[in-house]
């Protein structure tokens, strides 16, 4: 049973359709992975249950679903702006984690 861990998370009652986006968009996602970063109280039980469940779709525990296939594939790169490992999304994938792009993204916000 996947637990109470549900019941305090910050996106609970939240339209779903939020968290699983039908189209990828940078913006989207980086306000989305705020709330689990900055104000989720279980965003590690969340990360735990999509990587236990093998989540496909969605933003899981502050990760994205690329980003959820580089911590399941174990493909993992450094932040160019802070150091912090991070996992790599894509071949392509974004130089930066996901706590530096918030900032940039408040920064042209």
């Amino acid at each position: 049973m996947m637990g109470d861990w549900r019941e305090e998370a910050a996106c609970r009652g939240m339209d779903p359709e939020l968290w699983f986006p039908m189209e990828y968009s940078q913006d989207h996602d980086t306000e989305m992975t705020r709330i689990c970063i900055e104000v989720c109280p279980v965003q590690e039980q969340c990360l735990e249950a999509a990587l236990e469940n093998v989540e496909k779709r969605g933003i899981w525990g502050g990760f994205t679903q690329a980003e959820l296939k580089g911590i399941r594939t174990k493909r993992f790169s450094r932040c160019k702006k802070c150091g912090r490992r991070w996992p790599k999304a894509r071949l392509t994938s974004h130089t930066t984690c996901r706590p530096c792009r918030i900032e940039e993204y408040d920064a042209r916000n």
